[in-house]
């Protein structure tokens, strides 16, 4: 009803604001009675709605129990005398006219007259939302949840970056520049070797992961399970064959970024959520060792539950792929498998072959932010154990061996909290800025990169005017 009815979700917002036993503050500018003139716009509005399903102020009053006694009716509607069957005012009102200046009463009877009728409530109260709108219009602050306000923040972040900024090294840094010329140089950001390097010349499905400005925010892991593992051989013909080994456990994990990118209108904030595959303890026949025995031994980008993934252990290539359906630990990711395989024209739904959908899952998922997918992504308690894993794993990438959330926050009754929520809050709005800090981090390192690369292929004074003038534009 938000989008579709806005005056009549307005007008439940503010119904439930001024409840009698309602906790909500009230919002600046609001006032709990109606002024006399929006007080007659309400009555009025009921009085026409009334008048067009045929029904008698006394019996929508009556249900709508405004008042005790039937002689009590008369503040809540207008007279034939006073409206005409449009529900327009024949005359001014003398000011001795009594009329309520609550709206709760109002809001009843729109949903008395609607159940009479069989008319749409949310077209009844839109209407009478339209009526008092002046009135209601304080009440938009009150609607506005946690979320919503936190949603607004992040978004902030995008036209923040679209404009020259100072980078972490006090020289400026021109986001929007550096889009342009990773597009028109056909490269990407390699944040191994902090360089610009060639795009892949295979079709790169990585949903603008690799081309973003982003940071590691948390992981969470989404699948485990047993993996059939298996290395390669030749034969005498020199044809290669796979050899068993047998089982091992294996997690997979997503690791969640906050990310600048570009659109039409500019650059945007979204969430990418990056597979990667953990295995613990060694390749061997019978059943996999118990959870974390022998700890982390192997960790890959992508996941095994397509046609498998590749690593290297003593210097020979392995492979390893969940033959079954494993264990999913997160709904979203799921969902996510399942609705990749529903587009499969030969999909059955009793079917576990997730292989077509193998470029899909192996990419990062772009995730565009709004409260729901906060909600979703943040509103529960933190697991910083895959974060803990990967600093003390020998082999982790360094842009995975630090995070940019903060950690447990301190609450002003003493308390703290590990809610993700809560320290992405802090991490956002806090003193330290920290999600801001490593952002602009992220930002300078990729800037940076892009004008060593720029300088060893441009022309030295059309890169140093390039660099002069980006100054000036800071």
């Amino acid at each position: 009803m938000k989008t579709s009815h806005p005056e009549a979700h307005l007008l439940t917002v503010a119904e439930a604001v001024l409840a009698p036993r309602s906790d909500e503050a009230m919002p600046k500018g609001a006032s709990r009675k109606m002024g006399k003139t929006e007080a007659f716009a309400a009555a009025a509005a009921v009085t026409r709605m009334m008048q067009m399903h045929g029904l008698t102020p006394s019996d929508i009053c009556r249900e709508a129990k405004v008042a005790n006694q039937a002689t009590g009716y008369y503040p809540f509607y207008l007279t034939p005398a006073e409206v005409d069957g449009s529900g327009t005012l024949l005359a001014s009102l003398p000011r001795s006219r009594r009329i309520h200046r609550g709206l709760a009463p109002y809001v009843r009877m729109v949903r008395a007259i609607a159940v009479r009728s069989g008319a749409s409530e949310a077209d009844l109260l839109q209407e009478l939302g339209l009526a008092v709108a002046s009135y209601l219009a304080p009440f938009v602050a009150a609607d506005r949840s946690p979320w919503d306000l936190i949603a607004e923040d992040v978004a902030l972040l995008g036209p923040y970056f679209g404009k020259v900024r100072k980078g972490t090294d006090g020289d400026p840094v021109d986001m929007r520049r550096y889009f342009s010329d990773a597009e028109r140089m056909n490269v990407l950001f390699d944040p191994a070797t902090a360089r610009m390097e060639p795009r892949p010349d295979r079709s790169h499905h990585d949903n603008g992961f690799s081309s973003s400005a982003c940071v590691p925010l948390h992981a969470r892991l989404v699948v485990s399970g047993q993996v059939r593992c298996w290395t390669y051989d030749e034969g005498m013909d020199g044809d290669r064959f796979s050899v068993p080994l047998g089982w091992m456990q294996a997690s997979v994990f997503e690791v969640f970024f906050l990310g600048i990118v570009p659109d039409k209108r500019g650059l945007r904030t979204v969430l990418f959520a990056e597979p990667w595959t953990a295995t613990f303890g060694d390749m061997g026949p019978g059943r996999s060792r118990p959870w974390g025995d022998g700890g982390l031994t192997d960790l890959m980008r992508g996941t095994p539950l397509t046609y498998g993934l590749g690593l290297v252990r003593d210097g020979e290539p392995h492979g390893l792929c969940f033959d079954d359906l494993p264990r999913f630990h997160c709904p979203d990711y799921e969902r996510h498998v399942r609705d990749g395989l529903a587009g499969i024209e030969h999909y059955q739904a009793n079917e576990w072959d997730p292989s077509p959908c193998h470029d899909a899952l192996q990419a990062a998922r772009r995730i565009d932010l709004d409260a729901d997918t906060l909600r979703r992504f943040l509103g529960h308690k933190a697991d910083d154990s895959w974060q803990r894993q990967l600093a003390a794993f020998a082999d982790t990438p360094s842009h995975l061996r630090s995070f940019a959330l903060p950690g447990a926050i301190a609450l002003s009754d003493g308390g703290s909290s590990d809610a993700l929520a809560d320290r992405f809050r802090e991490g956002l709005l806090g003193d330290g800025q920290e999600i801001v800090t490593a952002l602009m981090d992220a930002v300078t390192k990729r800037v940076r990169a892009m004008d060593a690369y720029l300088a060893e292929r441009t022309e030295g004074e059309r890169f140093r005017r390039d660099r002069y003038r980006r100054l000036m534009r800071s």
